[in-house]
């Protein structure tokens, strides 16, 4: 927990008491570096004790008993002025009654879509689909895969991995490895090359790379521990550029929905090939803690240092968001846990998120935080889309 960000997962350990000293011990940090962490935990306390005690109004009743109780009876000789005063006040009343009403059934509809989103989706698990020759092998979950091909085998290794090993007569067969919404796979190369590839994304590599080079086409996310070759440069094609390496460990995110693409290096040296159609424009060399962005609309690029485990938090099982526009928010999880949402007022989409989250947890935990956090959305559930509204 830094001091401008929180972690979801361990502020939620002290509220239950479930913390041990070490977390308590950050926690404490985080609460005695800035006055307004401490407001802000507080605040957020009396907020769940608020709605923990909340009983929600009977929805038939309500207003009639309301009208029954303020609605002021006629009184002989009672002044007009006393009459409207009393009018006047019962119309407040009634109004102030009416947001609380409005409110709590809010909160019950909300915590009926967490409810339900916590049974109906869950965290992304080890499954893939394999296409070699035009053939179809479904990956993960207990899948076994043990395949000889041109010269060369592969196998599943383990329920995560596949595994690619060649003779020297091996020929090149082309392979895609597609991960869907809520599923993640790795795959180690015949070179000895681990990519592990994220929810909602396509690798297309040989089955044996040739004496010259070795080059593969991401759709997607993945990181890449790319095993050292002098005499053969390794080549990942993205959308719009190439990223040349001899052996490191960096992560790609080029999702086509995105509006940005990213290479971010951990480790090693990559040069970025931007190109224009056929003609390659210019080469950009990135260094450790460097991270390579470009619009996808406007084919813009810039090179920025960053934390590079902000964006490689998903190998480790943690989703990070650091001021992250909510809409960016939800494209990463849904892709995760594989729902469908929509965003009906666009003022949503310009709030931000920071703190992090468990990507082992279930679905409605983010939600339960967005909550917390006074982000003014509400839920919806229907016909198998989340819909996100503005209170």
């Amino acid at each position: 927990m830094s001091d401008n960000s929180i972690d979801w997962n361990l502020l939620r350990k002290v509220r239950n008491h479930t913390a041990n000293a070490r977390e308590r011990e950050a926690f404490e940090a985080w609460l005695q570096a800035d006055p307004r962490h401490r407001a802000y935990y507080e605040r957020m306390l009396r907020e769940a004790e608020i709605r923990r005690a909340a009983k929600p109004l009977p929805l038939d009743e309500t207003f009639d008993e309301l009208r029954k109780a303020l609605v002021p009876q006629p009184v002989v000789r009672r002044s007009s002025f006393l009459l409207r005063y009393a009018a006047v006040a019962a119309v407040i009343v009634l109004c102030v009654a009416g947001v609380v009403w409005q409110q709590s059934r809010n909160d019950v509809e909300t915590e009926r879509v967490c409810d339900l989103l916590a049974r109906e989706y869950h965290p992304a698990s080890d499954r893939a689909l394999l296409i070699v020759d035009d053939v179809s092998y479904s990956l993960g979950e207990g899948a076994e895969l043990d395949l000889d091909i041109a010269g060369g085998r592969i196998a599943t290794e383990g329920s995560e991995r596949l595994n690619y090993s060649a003779d020297d007569e091996a020929r090149a067969v082309q392979n895609r490895l597609i991960v869907p919404r809520g599923g993640f796979y790795s795959v180690r190369l015949e070179d000895g090359t681990v990519v592990t590839l994220n929810a909602e994304s396509e690798l297309i590599y040989p089955s044996v790379f040739d004496a010259h080079d070795r080059e593969v086409t991401l759709r997607g996310e993945a990181f890449f521990e790319v095993a050292h070759d002098a005499a053969r440069p390794f080549y990942v094609r993205v959308d719009g550029y190439r990223i040349q390496v001899l052996g490191t460990r960096f992560n790609v995110s080029a999702y086509g929905d995105e509006p940005r693409h990213h290479t971010t290096l951990v480790e090693g040296s990559v040069r970025i090939l931007e190109e224009d159609s056929r003609t390659l424009c210019r080469e950009i060399q990135l260094y450790p803690g460097e991270q390579f962005s470009r619009e996808v609309a406007t084919s813009r690029s810039m090179v920025t240092r960053v934390d590079t485990s902000r964006y490689t938090a998903w190998m480790e099982g943690e989703f990070v968001f650091d001021n992250t526009p909510l809409g960016d928010v939800l494209r990463t999880v849904s892709r995760w846990y594989d729902f469908r949402y929509e965003i009906t007022d666009p003022a949503l989409e310009k709030y931000t998120f920071s703190g992090q989250i468990s990507m082992k947890g279930t679905s409605d935990y983010l939600f339960r935080v967005l909550h917390e956090a006074y982000i003014p959305v509400t839920l919806r559930f229907e016909e198998g889309i989340l819909y996100l509204d503005k209170r």
